[in-house]
């Protein structure tokens, strides 16, 4: 019989937008394993993916507030893996 196998990743980052106020963006992500799967692999790509669309938060919040600052430059301030 299969045993089904569900894995998550999720990252959490408060950004600090100056004069005492905050935005904090947060990603979960859940996968089901088939049975052939590597769970450590499959961990390791779904959590790529998480750092990828909090990346792409990240950049709509610092556009919002008129910042003209690159991905590189986000990932790098913030500790995250660019994976471009």
């Amino acid at each position: 019989m299969a045993e089904v196998k569900t894995i998550t990743a999720h990252l959490k980052v408060l950004v600090n937008t100056a004069q005492y106020e905050s935005a904090e963006t947060f990603v979960s992500m859940e996968a089901t394993l088939d049975d052939f799967d590597d769970p450590v692999e499959e961990h390791a790509k779904l959590y790529a993916q998480c750092e990828a669309a909090t990346l792409n938060s990240l950049r709509a919040i610092y556009k919002g507030r008129g910042k003209s600052t690159s991905v590189r430059m986000i990932a790098k301030q913030h500790g995250i893996t660019f994976h471009g």
